[in-house]
């Protein structure tokens, strides 16, 4: 520290006392040897025996008498230091230092691979080697405590703006309710852990998905609903498609189990699934006592795989055109015979010297009784 005058011979012969501005503390202890250097004279420069020491001076062991003029600092001793002057400094009570900037990060200790040094402890303290997972759950506590609820999930979005200060993080929670700007998580349990479950999903700003009561829809970007499907849990729930649609290179449109393509027409009476039917009637459709009735228009189906005009509104009945169906039969048939109006309405029969125009089909088994019964018959077949 800077030494601001030295008086020989005080307060005792053979001593000297040393002064400098007030410092916070006294700096040195009785026995401690300091070391003077830069004074004015020179002969004061050397290593001196602290007799006594106060915040503002120190007496020193010192024989020499000359007058001080002016300079010099005064340094504890401590024997020889030996250290890098480029990464270290001694202070001017001898403390050592390290300089600002001195000591490159290769010369620090080294520390756990895949660690951060840091502080969580929640007050002042040393360093401490912390883990990136820590890190980051802490960053996202501070982010996010604020407005959040315990016990509720969340989902993080972050939007990036022109500056850091100006981009945000915001939550959006995961619950078991549909409020508005949420997600919505089922509960745990059998089957659906992990579903997520919305009202809508939308692409480019268009809803392409949409559920209102018991009605899905999946829509265009242009809003048209192109598929829409009401009703529950039934495999009777009645799906609509709207839109040209094509099948692409190699791809197959297949009906599972039902084996009858068919088409709805007007009837004057509601009829049971395998009930021979002709054109004609106070509607489009209606049963015939005449064999071989050329008027005949098909069997009603029972399950048809495909149906036709499906608007039509009043009682109607869903006659097979194509395909395979059951079909109410009388008398003796083996397969492959052609099939056409019976005598008994509703029914058909084994036809004999068959016209065009009066065949409903072949019959797919045989039948040895008379009686009537019901066997799968191929329409469209003549």
């Amino acid at each position: 520290m800077p030494i601001t005058g030295i008086t020989p011979n005080s307060p005792f012969a053979g001593q000297a006392t040393v002064a400098y501005s007030v410092l916070g503390g006294t700096p040195y202890i009785a026995g401690q040897t300091i070391s003077i250097r830069g004074v004015i004279p020179a002969a004061y420069n050397g290593d001196y025996v602290v007799v006594s020491s106060t915040t503002s001076q120190t007496v020193i062991t010192c024989a020499i008498t000359s007058s001080y003029t002016s300079g010099g600092t005064t340094t504890l001793s401590r024997g020889i230091p030996v250290f890098d002057s480029a990464n270290f400094e001694v202070s001017n009570n001898g403390w050592i230092g390290i300089k600002t900037s001195g000591v490159a990060t290769t010369e620090i200790a080294d520390i756990g691979n895949g660690s951060v040094l840091g502080n969580f402890t929640g007050s002042a303290t040393y360093p401490r080697e912390l883990t990136p997972e820590s890190i980051i759950a802490k960053g996202a506590w501070n982010q996010f405590n604020s407005g959040t609820t315990n016990g509720i999930s969340y989902s993080y979005t972050f939007t990036k703006a022109a500056t850091e200060g100006a981009s945000t993080f915001t939550a959006t929670s995961i619950s078991t309710s549909s409020g508005a700007g949420t997600l919505v998580q089922r509960k745990s349990g059998a089957g659906v852990n992990g579903f997520i479950d919305a009202q809508a999903y939308e692409l480019n700003g268009n809803d392409v998905l949409t559920y209102t009561g018991t009605t899905v829809e999946i829509r265009t970007l242009g809003g048209v609903a192109i598929l829409s499907g009401t009703g529950s849990s039934s495999t009777a729930t009645p799906v609509t498609v709207l839109g040209q649609w094509a099948l692409g290179a190699g791809a197959t449109l297949e009906a599972t189990f039902s084996a009858d393509l068919a088409e709805y027409y007007s009837a004057d009476s509601e009829y049971e699934p395998g009930t021979v039917l002709v054109f004609g009637g106070d509607a489009e459709v209606t049963t015939t006592t005449q064999f071989m009735d050329s008027r005949v228009a098909g069997v009603v189906s029972t399950d048809p795989a495909f149906k036709m005009n499906g608007q039509l509104e009043g009682t109607r009945a869903c006659v097979a055109l194509q395909g395979r169906v059951p079909c109410k039969v009388v008398g003796k048939v083996r397969k492959g015979d052609l099939l056409t109006t019976a005598g008994i309405a509703g029914h058909a029969a084994k036809a004999i010297n068959p016209q065009v125009g009066t065949i409903i089909g072949k019959a797919l088994e045989n039948k040895d009784t008379l009686e009537a019964g019901v066997i799968e018959v191929a329409v469209g077949r003549v």
